[in-house]
């Protein structure tokens, strides 16, 4: 199935926060307040969320996570409304039917990519 249907079918999608729905890694409390969004990403959640990126297709429930310290609950909240990201948010990846993430290496790649040599 390749990333477009996957996205299509999924009915939950969870996002990573940093160098995912922000452009930066955030290890500290100022980090978290004065990150970059990815206004673009946002958007396209928004889409996915609403049902409005395909015809037919109807809405996606999204999950934000991050493996941030807990210890910056507060900031990454503020920052998440202060950016309209107004989706519930995860401390921890959970499962899910898609991922967006900085860090994901799809096992496909891997086969295709990797072991085939």
């Amino acid at each position: 199935m390749n990333k477009i249907e996957l996205l299509k079918n999924a009915k939950i999608i969870h996002c990573d926060l940093d160098k995912t729905l922000c452009f930066e890694d955030c290890w500290t409390a100022e980090e978290c307040l004065n990150a970059t969004p990815n206004k673009k990403l946002i958007d396209l959640l928004y889409k996915l969320q609403y049902g409005t990126m395909w015809e037919g297709i109807g809405p996606k429930i999204i999950v934000v996570y991050t493996a941030r310290r807990i210890d910056f609950a507060k900031e990454t909240l503020e920052w998440c409304q202060k950016h309209n990201v107004s989706w519930p948010i995860s401390f921890k990846k959970i499962p899910t039917d898609v991922y967006i993430d900085d860090k994901a290496l799809n096992i496909e790649d891997v086969n295709d990519e990797l072991l085939a040599e």
